[in-house]
């Protein structure tokens, strides 16, 4: 999981948006980038799009360039080892494991005999050179609980213009090695289990089939795998669409499910999901020319569109999507269609799954929005600027909108308004993410919002009682 949310904006938030990154300069000229106010002053060769924050926000990475056509990574304000400049590796930032403590990054030596533009690559971890090889492929990545590391190398000669032999190496060790084409590395959409004691990926063996490989362990063969590779929530299972014969179909722990149409569009591609608890599975299904959900092997009612999103309520008894028939648009509860709009954002159920809310947009124009309360309509605002959030007991909802300025946001807690002048919209041109509401109490939830002058603010709101 990247540590840093946002793009090349001028402000940014960690992922758990408690941290937040902006920069000081002149156009594209970076002289300092601030961390949670601390300003760190960019040394002279600073390579703008090299720098990257651990999730925590306690440590900041980037590359100098130094003369003679070299570089070197900075970790902690502190200068490491020079090394030749090799331009696809030098545009890949330092990586920080989820917690924090370990950073990786590529880099390259000249070994004097290369005819290839590069020699000796290798990665270095916490400060120390992994093993050097002809080619290491500019990726790496950390498991979730950041015990363990991946990369691919190039591993085994073969014959000139046949490919290479590519090797996973975890931890330093090199798993089975893989023909690649030069361009793609076999070794594809590398997914660890939440808790981190599974890794699987699918590979290319170059004969136009491709299998699942968990923990070193191939699977069954198919023509394709199609989407990502999902472990449930309890690490249990593995899920994933494979195709053959042009037909789709899932394949949970093993075990092919029923075969349906392939899809021919990114907008037609299968989306699967586990539920909270683990023991329930939806994904989206083609027939024909319509959909449907299909939710615990049970293929649902067929629609001319089913929604990629289904949606698990925290207890897992209840499911949502939305779905299209000609110019009817249908939200599905438990089965039930209730009335649809133009758009509707993610679900947010109550924890007992009692009640259920969302945004909607019940016209054409994007200048009114609702939020539906267990089919119950609510007061039309300009935009959303939060999701709806139950309180833990289920017995408020709270919301953010925008009103009639930018600087308008209106907090919505048990149908009860309370104006500010601030700012939650997201703006992508700015590179500005906001993480949800959170409720600290049954009465006391608080969210991160920005003043004119672009200053984060953490908002802290008390539900009253009615009667008081």
């Amino acid at each position: 999981m990247a540590p840093l949310i946002g793009g090349r904006g001028q402000i940014m938030t960690t992922a758990d948006g408690k941290h937040t990154i902006s920069f000081k300069g002149l156009g594209d000229v970076v002289g300092a980038i601030v961390i949670d106010g601390k300003v760190n002053e960019m040394p002279p060769g600073f390579i703008r799009d090299s720098w990257a924050v651990s999730a925590d926000g306690k440590r900041l990475a980037y590359m100098v360039k130094k003369e003679g056509n070299k570089w070197a990574a900075v970790i902690d304000g502190v200068e490491g080892k020079s090394y030749d400049a090799y331009e696809p590796i030098v545009s890949q930032k330092p990586v920080f494991s989820s917690d924090g403590k370990r950073v990786a990054y590529f880099a390259e030596v000249d070994s004097g005999n290369s005819t290839q533009g590069h020699n000796e690559q290798f990665i270095v971890l916490d400060g120390k050179e992994g093993k050097h090889y002809g080619n290491v492929w500019p990726f790496v990545m950390f498991s979730p609980d950041s015990k363990h590391v991946l990369y691919v190398a190039s591993t085994q000669s073969v014959k000139p213009g046949t490919g290479e032999m590519l090797s996973l190496v975890i931890d330093g060790v090199e798993e089975k090695a893989y023909m690649g084409n030069g361009y793609v590395t076999p070794q594809q959409d590398f997914t660890f289990s939440p808790d981190g004691q599974k890794l699987a990926y699918y590979v290319w063996d170059g004969k136009q089939s491709r299998m699942v490989v968990v923990n070193g362990v191939e699977g069954k063969s198919y023509d394709a795998i199609n989407g990502p590779l999902v472990f449930s929530p309890d690490s249990k299972h593995l899920a994933y669409f494979a195709r053959r014969n042009g037909k789709l179909f899932i394949v949970v722990d093993g075990v092919e499910g029923k075969e349906f149409d392939d899809a021919q569009r990114a907008d037609d591609a299968p989306a699967l999901y586990f539920s909270p608890d683990s023991n329930r599975i939806a994904y989206r299904a083609k027939q024909g020319d319509k959909y449907c959900a299909v939710i615990d092997g049970v293929d649902g009612k067929l629609y001319d569109q089913v929604s990629q999103a289904i949606y698990f309520s925290p207890d897992s008894k209840h499911i949502s999507y939305s779905a299209k028939n000609g110019d009817k648009n249908l939200n599905i509860l438990d089965g039930v269609e209730t009335k649809g709009y133009y758009s509707s954002g993610q679900p947010a159920f109550s924890p007992d799954g009692k009640h259920f809310a969302y945004w909607a947009r019940p016209s054409i124009d994007y200048t009114n929005y609702l939020v539906v309360v267990d089919g119950v309509e609510g007061k039309e605002y300009k935009s959303p600027a939060a999701d709806p959030v139950f309180s833990p007991d289920g017995k408020h909802l709270v919301f953010v909108a925008l009103g009639d300025t930018p600087y308008d946001e209106v907090i919505v807690a048990d149908d009860v308004e309370y104006h500010t002048q601030l700012l939650r919209v997201m703006d992508p041109r700015l590179g500005i993410y906001f993480k949800p509401l959170q409720f600290e109490s049954p009465t006391r939830f608080s969210y991160e919002a920005m003043k004119p002058n672009q200053q984060f603010v953490k908002v802290t709101v008390d539900i009253l009682d009615a009667s008081q």
